[in-house]
């Protein structure tokens, strides 16, 4: 039986500023910290670097674990809530373990041996578990808005082809994305709105006959492979693409 409340528009809300921007806000930190490390080449300077990173992911973690008490009525968003909160500590846990290592490697070295450590890949494991759920809700509430809107099983899908793919809207495409972004996996300095989007503007080039994909992991493959996707690229698109999508009043998703 549905709780009241569940998955309603001023939930999304409470998770996007209690959870989702201020883990945002670390991500992106974190990545400008890691090509920060490919230019430095001494090591105290990047052990510094990756201090700052984990008093970063400490931080966020603490003003987090004080919120969350509003999600209580949906459960996934708990659940994403608490993956964020297992993620930052994660992030936290293991940068230390290689603050305190005793190896003078350069920082370059350093983000190569962070890309393939089995705590950091599960710290960002979690982060995009999180992602899926937060975005999965969002398709709760548009279900909930739009009862004629079937749960599509198209979302569920390992890939789809373009044809599929043009059957879904954003949320529909944006929870696709997150499944295909935690089983790739896939830890990027973008949001899968931004990768939606991105996706959409290949497929006019590819009816224009410009670039030729039957596939969306193509697509996406394509994007990656050629740094195609910044954070923002939705917003900077949303007022005329999406113009007559059931879209809830999320900062992320919506123009001020």
């Amino acid at each position: 039986e549905a709780i009241p409340g569940a998955y309603d528009q001023s939930q999304l809300v409470s998770f996007y500023y209690q959870s989702n921007a201020p883990f945002d806000s670390f991500r992106e930190t974190w990545f400008t910290g890691m090509k920060d490390l490919e230019r430095i080449e001494i090591h105290k300077e990047a052990v510094a670097t990756l201090e700052k990173l984990a008093k970063r992911a400490d931080a966020v973690y603490e003003n987090m674990q004080e919120t969350g008490g509003m999600l209580e009525q949906s459960p996934l968003l708990k659940e994403a809530h608490t993956h964020y909160l297992k993620s930052l500590k994660l992030f936290s846990q293991e940068a230390g373990k290689f603050i305190t290592a005793d190896k003078k490697i350069n920082g370059k070295t350093l983000k190569r041996e962070l890309d393939t450590d089995p705590g950091i890949l599960e710290a960002k494991r979690f982060a995009l578990i999180a992602q899926n759920e937060y975005y999965n809700s969002i398709l709760k509430w548009n279900l909930n808005m739009t009862p004629e809107l079937k749960d599509n099983e198209l979302t569920k899908k390992e890939d789809l082809t373009t044809v599929e793919w043009n059957q879904l809207n954003l949320n529909q495409k944006n929870v696709f994305l997150t499944n295909m972004m935690l089983l790739q996996p896939l830890f990027a300095n973008f949001a899968p709105q931004d990768l939606a989007v991105k996706v959409d503007t290949l497929l006019d080039s590819s009816q224009e006959g410009k670039i030729k994909f039957k596939h969306i992991s193509e697509a996406v493959k394509i994007l990656v492979a050629t740094g195609a996707i910044s954070n923002g690229d939705y917003l900077a698109m949303e007022t005329t693409r999406y113009d007559n999508e059931i879209i809830p009043l999320v900062p992320s998703l919506v123009q001020p």
